[in-house]
């Protein structure tokens, strides 16, 4: 569908259509764009079901923010330390010089 000035009007929910789990998370964490926060509240506001979905993230969220420090062992910790940012490690194949790929080019 059009709107007056040419454009693509902003996708509708139907009736049966509830927010995505990922969706719920992102619009209570203010994580979604503005266009798409503006259509889950209009939806929120109108389905009870996505409505109690919501308050159900905002609770565990906050109920997570209230438990104080969380210990990390320190094995744990060193492990998640050597992940490399933001690349996937499947695609940093590694050949080594001796033809074999590697996966994980950190892990000889």
């Amino acid at each position: 569908m059009n709107d007056l000035r040419g454009g693509q009007e902003p996708r509708r929910f139907r009736p049966t259509e509830h927010l995505a789990l990922e969706a719920v998370a992102a619009y209570s964490d203010g994580e979604l764009g503005l266009r798409a926060h503006m259509r889950a509240a209009h939806h929120i506001s109108q389905c009870p079901e996505c409505a109690a979905e919501v308050a159900k993230q905002e609770q565990a969220r906050e109920r997570l923010r209230d438990s104080g420090e969380i210990a990390i062992p320190r094995h744990l910790l060193g492990m998640l330390g050597r992940i490399p940012d933001g690349c996937n490690p499947m695609s940093l194949g590694d050949t080594s010089g001796d033809g074999k790929r590697r996966p994980w080019p950190w892990r000889k």
